[in-house]
């Protein structure tokens, strides 16, 4: 399980640097923007959302191509 917490969290730290946020926010910054932001699964079971996102988390998550729909 360390193994895979580690290639996420290189991985935003790559994302980061590759979208230039890194001299603004850290990894940590991002996780904790990150943490109350739910999938919610509606009771018909058909319809994914998302639980409401403040703008600035909404607009670096964008910029840094998350998907927060995408099925796993």
């Amino acid at each position: 399980m360390n193994h895979i917490s580690l290639l996420y969290y290189y991985g935003l730290l790559n994302a980061l640097r590759n979208t230039g946020l890194d001299e603004k926010y850290s990894a940590e910054d991002i996780l904790k923007l990150k943490k109350n932001v739910y999938r919610i699964v509606t009771g018909d079971g058909q319809d994914i959302k998302v639980s409401a996102i403040q703008k600035k988390t909404n607009k670096i998550l964008n910029t840094l191509n998350v998907d927060l729909l995408r099925n796993i």
